[in-house]
């Protein structure tokens, strides 16, 4: 709900809340899942949901609730960008 309220207020243009839409479906895997691939896609989430910014109060290390030079660290080690697809 909160992460739902967040983005609300930051596509909003104007003084007038705008709702966006509501995933239709949610995604699932039909295939087991690693611990690695779990973690990898959760902090991929939470940078894209940060449009990149890992520190601060509404960073990436913020909204996973942990500090921005670990985070970064994974980042780097999983090879994580801006263009990765979750894959």
């Amino acid at each position: 709900m909160q992460n739902f309220i967040e983005r609300a207020v930051i596509v909003t243009k104007g003084d007038v809340l705008q709702i966006p839409p509501l995933p239709t479906r949610m995604m699932s895997r039909t295939e087991p899942v690693t611990l690695r691939d779990a973690e990898r896609d959760h902090i991929l989430k939470a940078l894209e949901e940060s449009n990149w910014v890992v520190g601060g109060l509404h960073g990436a290390a913020a909204r996973l609730g942990g500090a921005r030079t670990p985070l970064i660290d994974k980042v780097r080690k999983r090879g994580l960008t801006r263009d990765s697809d979750g894959s």
